[in-house]
């Protein structure tokens, strides 16, 4: 099953983010979630049966549990006695922040070179005043000063944004 979201629009409130999306299941639009940023939880509005669908294929997912090292929910894909199954608010919530993230690599990567250092936590970036574009000249002085760096800019997308997601929050 692929679910798609489109239309999402997000804020931040006081309580957290708010946010409003579409729906799509296998290609078709079956309804809208949101989700109004006051600590409650998300709601869907579609048919039963979709919301059922979401419900069961967010069960056969990675199961999550809470590690406050990171502040974070992570995959606890081999022991599942701290951890607790997916479901369908969990799964839309996951493609938000990733939509979220990719919105944020997509504006990094379009005026700064960002890489990956050995050794050091998290995303490097460079920029370069009143440069609205990176060129390939930013860039091979970029790698030139660091040879052995995972440079983001020059990795397809979807390769950049895994990247992205794994050190973005290290």
């Amino acid at each position: 099953m692929n679910i798609t979201l489109k239309n999402i629009k997000t804020f931040d409130t006081m309580d957290g983010m708010a946010w409003d999306a579409t729906v799509y299941i296998d290609g078709q639009k079956v309804g809208t979630a949101h989700n109004d940023g006051e600590g409650g939880g998300a709601f869907f509005h579609m048919s039963a049966e979709h919301e059922k669908r979401l419900e069961d294929h967010a069960k056969t997912l990675p199961w999550f549990r809470y590690d406050s090292d990171k502040d974070d929910f992570v995959d606890c894909e081999v022991d599942h006695s701290d951890g607790m199954a997916q479901n369908a608010e969990m799964l839309i919530e996951t493609l938000i922040e990733n939509a979220e993230q990719e919105k944020r690599m997509k504006r990094t990567l379009k005026s700064k070179a960002a890489l990956i250092i050995e050794g050091k936590p998290g995303i490097t970036t460079y920029s370069w005043k009143g440069c609205k574009q990176v060129t390939d000249r930013h860039l091979e002085a970029i790698r030139t000063k660091h040879p052995d760096a995972i440079m983001l800019n020059d990795l397809p997308h979807d390769e950049a944004l895994k990247v992205w997601v794994k050190h973005v929050f290290a």
